[in-house]
């Protein structure tokens, strides 16, 4: 909480630094940047400042704190980098600044879009054929005796489940449609790789002055990717006008909200694109973690199995409502999320004015950012946290959830107020994953030999690139 008497604390602790560079040199090397930033920060404590080149950046390590810091307003402005400006729009959630407008979007998305109830129907009309389609497909290659690319596979199944829940089915459109389908798809790797590559100007502010390729092919990126997003949106508006859907999209939701003037079309576009950005990638990096885990752990996968099995006859797949039927798979989803959480540190948050974290001074124009992964890996929060135990997830009285799910050192959809709107989308997303793909197939290593758990650092952070062989159950 912000104190009346800032000026007179002291500044959090941290390491000196090089002239011009700051610490920048020290996170260098083999090491992913957010181990090698946790490594940085982990001496001088929970609040530790440092200095990215000309960029002050505020690391906290504690939940408690990170609620402290992220539950205040003068904490809850979004730092964003100079790709990230080209690439986004200011009208949605996910990069745009903190204020009445943000707050309006907000209201709106949680309570007509993503809402709980929202979301089971969306999951039904939307998520489930296409995740269907997928195993399918990879049945199709475990039947041929292939391999299966994981990443690639989730990446495109993700786009296109994405894609049906924004703008509607595939089906029975006409070849533009597709096409522009086709065309957004490579939009969207383009921007997944962009904004996980670092530009000198989020270091060094006087080089945004300097002539920059990258940035100016953001910039036309962003403007052939906004066409694309105004072309569908017009199409589902078309189709809106010459007879309501059955089973609407979340653009059919947001338009209606638009005729009442509770959104405008801008923001419809840029939500469009906070979708397009954090589930198709979200959701691959998480599943592809929850493949590569139980490949690993064939043990684990055989208990999901036998849940499963148990729960289920006849075929029957499980849906959003049998979480409770299922409460190990469950527990393994918990904990595939903590064991590697995609998102290792909250976005960059902005001081905009002088604030109090601990005790200590966070000086305006400060970056500040919340260290997730060394949350999930902390010993003060969790018993052996470098173990993959499910069972730490689990209900002792078989009613109550277990303690560890409501800790609030648990946060992976991050924390404060501008931690995930989505999350019970995204949960939804991934528990239809898991448990229908796990109810048809399993999974094991191509020569049974343990694969690596390394992580490959970009926007989600995700496994490095694998294939599983597949085999198809008998249910």
């Amino acid at each position: 909480m912000a104190t009346t008497n800032v000026s007179v604390l002291p500044r959090p602790p941290g390491p000196r630094g090089l002239p011009v560079l700051g610490s920048l040199l020290k996170l260098r090397g083999t090491e992913a940047p957010h181990l090698a930033l946790s490594n940085l920060a982990r001496p001088y404590g929970d609040v530790c400042m440092l200095r990215l080149g000309s960029i002050p950046v505020v690391v906290i390590g504690h939940p408690d704190l990170m609620r402290e810091a992220f539950d205040q307003h003068q904490i809850s402005e979004r730092w964003t980098g100079e790709a990230f400006s080209c690439l986004s729009a200011t009208e949605g959630l996910i990069f745009s600044s903190y204020n009445e407008h943000w707050q309006n979007v907000s209201n709106l998305a949680q309570r007509e879009l993503w809402s709980p109830e929202d979301v089971a129907l969306i999951g039904e009309n939307h998520f489930v054929p296409a995740i269907d389609r997928m195993i399918d497909s990879i049945g199709r290659m475990a039947d041929a005796g292939d391999t299966v690319p994981i990443w690639d596979t989730l990446f495109s199944g993700n786009f296109r489940l994405t894609f049906r829940t924004l703008f509607g089915s595939e089906a029975d459109e006409p070849a533009e449609f597709l096409q522009l389908a086709a065309d957004l798809e490579e939009r969207i790797v383009w921007f997944n790789i962009a904004a996980a590559t670092q530009n000198p100007a989020d270091f060094f502010l006087w080089t945004r002055f300097l002539p920059s390729k990258m940035l100016r092919e953001s910039r036309r990126q962003r403007t052939v990717r906004d066409g694309i997003i105004s072309a569908l949106v017009d199409t589902v508006q078309k189709r809106r006008q010459q007879a309501p859907p059955d089973v609407p999209c979340l653009v059919d939701i947001m338009l209606a909200r638009g005729d009442s003037g509770e959104i405008s079309r801008p923001a419809i576009h840029a939500l469009c694109m906070d979708v397009l950005v954090a589930v198709p990638a979200g959701v691959a990096a998480t599943v592809s973690w929850f493949l590569l885990l139980l490949a690993n752990r064939p043990d684990v996968q055989a208990k999901i199995h036998e849940e499963m099995d148990a729960a289920f006859e006849n075929g029957a797949s499980p849906s959003i409502d049998d979480r409770m039927r299922l409460p190990y798979t469950f527990a393994c989803i918990a904990e595939s999320m903590r064991y590697r959480t995609i998102s290792t540190f909250t976005l960059p948050h902005k001081a905009t004015q002088d604030t109090a974290v601990g005790g200590y001074r966070i000086p305006a124009n400060t970056q500040v950012i919340g260290n997730i992964h060394g949350v999930h890996h902390d010993p003060r929060f969790w018993e052996s946290p470098d173990e993959f135990m499910p069972e730490r997830f689990l209900s002792q009285n078989g009613d109550a959830p277990f303690a560890a799910l409501t800790s609030p050192a648990y946060m992976p959809f991050s924390i404060g107020i501008r931690r995930c709107t989505g999350d019970h989308f995204a949960l939804n997303a991934f528990w239809l994953h898991a448990v229908r793909m796990m109810r048809r197939l399993r999974f094991d290593t191509p020569d049974g030999a343990h694969l690596p758990e390394d992580e490959v650092f970009g926007l989600s952070v995700r496994p490095r690139p694998y294939a599983l062989r597949a085999t198809s159950r008998r249910i």
